[in-house]
């Protein structure tokens, strides 16, 4: 009787225990602190393609953040850079970049929007002169020889319609500064190229990039460029 006794005590001792590893569990699981893990894009904004100028609008963008316990949720507490109407300057790709905190924890996330330059034929007629030593040249004729010429070269510029925003104007001449990667970037209605711009391996083509801006919106043409012997 008294074993029968000892062996219901043990069971009883040992079903206690089992009981309170099963409530300290229990407790554990209920504590447990649920964390940021990550963020994700769900839906790009509507619009994904810009002109030189424009603003940028996230209208439709949609984010969701997930946790460590496998739920996640859509979030709109999120900032980005560049924020909200930004101006968008800079031609190509450029990444958004997506940031959320939620109590103490940073995660980001990005995608990107494709900023275009508008063709100068979309609206605005850009005409070259040359002016070699005092003697122009006419429209269109961008060529610089260096013998028999003398250099200053002066270019005039001529925007129509003249409308354009004041002070707008940006030219890049590629591959013609000191040495042939290098490239002579300015403003204004002219540039002139000295003889100690030009060096003879900046000889052969070049591309003269102009550039103006209407309306906040930028024009862009490339014309060919050539230095000559």
């Amino acid at each position: 009787m008294k074993k029968q006794y000892k062996q219901f005590g043990n069971i009883a001792i040992l079903a206690i225990f089992v009981l309170l590893v099963i409530v300290c569990n229990s407790e554990e699981d209920q504590n447990e602190i649920v964390t940021l893990t990550g963020i994700s894009v769900i839906n790009v904004p509507l619009k994904t393609s810009y002109f030189v100028g424009e603003t940028l609008e996230l209208s439709g963008l949609e984010i969701i953040a997930f946790y460590s316990d496998g739920s996640s949720k859509t979030i709109t507490d999120y900032t980005t850079n560049p924020v909200n109407s930004a101006v968008l300057n800079n031609p190509g790709t450029t990444t958004i970049q997506v940031n959320y905190i939620e109590n103490g924890v940073t995660k980001s996330t990005d995608f990107v929007v494709i900023v275009n330059v508008i063709s100068a034929t979309a609206g605005i007629t850009i005409n070259i002169g040359q002016v070699i030593d005092g003697t122009p040249l006419p429209f269109g004729s961008i060529r610089i020889s260096r013998s028999g010429v003398g250099f200053p070269v002066t270019e005039n510029i001529s925007v129509n319609p003249s409308d354009y925003d004041s002070g707008s104007i940006r030219w890049e001449i590629a591959g013609a500064g000191h040495f042939s990667d290098e490239t002579i970037i300015g403003s204004g209605s002219s540039f002139t190229l000295n003889a100690a711009d030009v060096r003879y391996n900046s000889l052969g083509g070049h591309t003269l990039t102009l550039s103006v801006r209407k309306n906040g919106l930028q024009y862009q043409r490339e014309i060919p460029f050539t230095i000559m012997q």
